[in-house]
């Protein structure tokens, strides 16, 4: 069957190849939105859809906090990529975006809880992480900046604590 955008084949596979990798996905277009816009896969266009359906529904907060709960609500977007949407969006010093490297090192200085995990403990991480920030009367983003400029010089296997996002 051909897309009636393009004309190729809802089933056919575009082959990529940077900087010496190589990957092929499959071609797809978004039948339920009814556009040419044209996504990697079923999965991806399901998500957009749930999720636009949900931002018409419910009207977003304007508080950046609230926002950033609400957008990690939608449907494939998650926390740190809300929390990205929102800092970039609004520029609030209230948002922390909380990432792998960010907490391998706050792990082994003892600021986050080796036990906790990112995916079910993201509040206790963004809590703590803006309590730090607080305490030394930096900026959210500046702390994050200057972990991510001094971790970046560290052998990440010096961080290795048995942590695993």
């Amino acid at each position: 069957m051909r897309d009636p955008h393009c004309g190729r084949s809802a089933h056919e596979r575009i082959g990529f190849a940077v900087r010496g990798q190589s990957w092929d996905v499959e071609w797809g277009s978004c039948e339920v939105c009814g556009t040419p816009a044209f996504w990697v896969n079923r999965t991806a266009t399901e998500r957009i859809v749930v999720s636009l359906a949900q931002l018409r529904s419910e009207p977003p907060p304007g508080d950046p906090i609230e926002l950033e709960i609400y957008l990690g609500r939608l449907y494939g977007v998650g926390p740190p990529t809300a929390a990205r949407i929102v800092r970039n969006l609004t520029g609030s010093a209230k948002v922390a975006i909380i990432s792998g490297p960010l907490v391998r090192a706050l792990t082994w200085t003892g600021i986050f809880k080796p036990q906790w995990h990112l995916r079910r403990h993201y509040d206790r991480f963004r809590e703590s992480f803006l309590q730090y920030a607080d305490h030394g009367n930096v900026q959210p983003g500046a702390l994050d900046l200057c972990i991510w400029e001094k971790t970046r010089s560290v052998e990440p296997s010096h961080f290795d604590l048995g942590y695993r996002e």
